[in-house]
């Protein structure tokens, strides 16, 4: 059984939707209609990707996109479903001191977590109100 919370974990999954619905508005914006299902599933793939499993967070700081993941929801979510996840098995598997510096994941700071990820949502949404005024003006007449 899990050992995070109900809450918790749906606080995890309410913030997802929430960015993967802004990240989703923002594509809308910038493509026609016909095509703005289509790559708003294409990136929020390319975005959940990013969350620190693969490449882990450590190999994209070498890699150079280190900036990317930092900016994608996911790798906040999976920062403190890692967090919550591990707890009980911090002093038995050396969590503290392999697991979280292999992935490149601070742990115990989920609150922060939770923030950044509806912070990156908020974010989202405002890009994809700039964008819908700023696009197409002559349209909107």
């Amino acid at each position: 059984h899990p050992f995070t919370s109900f809450g918790e974990l749906y606080s995890i999954v309410v913030l997802e939707y929430l960015a993967v619905y802004g990240l989703s508005a923002m594509m809308g914006m910038v493509v026609p209609r016909e095509n703005a299902a289509l790559l708003a599933v294409i990136v929020a793939i390319i975005a959940g990707v990013l969350c620190g499993f693969g490449p882990s967070i450590v190999q994209g700081r070498t890699w150079g996109i280190g900036w990317l993941q930092d900016t994608s929801y996911a790798r906040w979510g999976n920062e403190a479903f890692f967090t919550m996840e591990t707890k009980p098995y911090r002093a038995l598997f050396m969590v503290d001191e392999v697991s979280a510096p292999f992935w490149g994941y601070t742990l115990d700071r989920v609150a922060l977590d939770l923030f950044f990820m509806f912070a990156i949502a908020m974010a989202y949404r405002a890009v994809a109100f700039v964008l819908m005024v700023c696009l197409n003006r002559r349209k909107q007449l």
